[in-house]
């Protein structure tokens, strides 16, 4: 929604949105994480958890830099992110859950 706005007011709305989600994510993170991993690697799950997000929001802003320096529109930018996040999303619903860990 950001990439393609057609004025401020909905490209602000589109950020939001995103803000609204990532907080909800953030929020539910450790209690997903919880459920997934036993109780014992809970803190080690959430490390890696944020050293591999941290990484990849490195590496993207960096990518889309040298993209947009290359003369790509940063629409194109925003929509390859989007479905990036499409297919991490469909991965993430793919997954099964194991029996619990104790």
């Amino acid at each position: 929604m950001t990439g393609v706005a057609p004025a401020l007011s909905w490209a602000v709305l589109g950020l939001l949105v995103f803000g609204v989600g990532r907080g909800l994510f953030d929020s539910n993170c450790m209690p997903i994480l919880r459920q997934i991993v036993p109780q014992r690697l809970s803190a080690t799950g959430y490390g890696f958890m944020n050293l591999f997000s941290c990484a990849a929001g490195g590496l993207i802003a960096y990518g889309s830099g040298a993209l947009l320096d290359a003369g790509v529109s940063l629409t194109i930018v925003f929509k390859c992110a989007a479905g990036g996040m499409a297919v991490g999303a469909l991965g993430l619903a793919l997954l099964v859950p194991s029996k619990q860990h104790e």
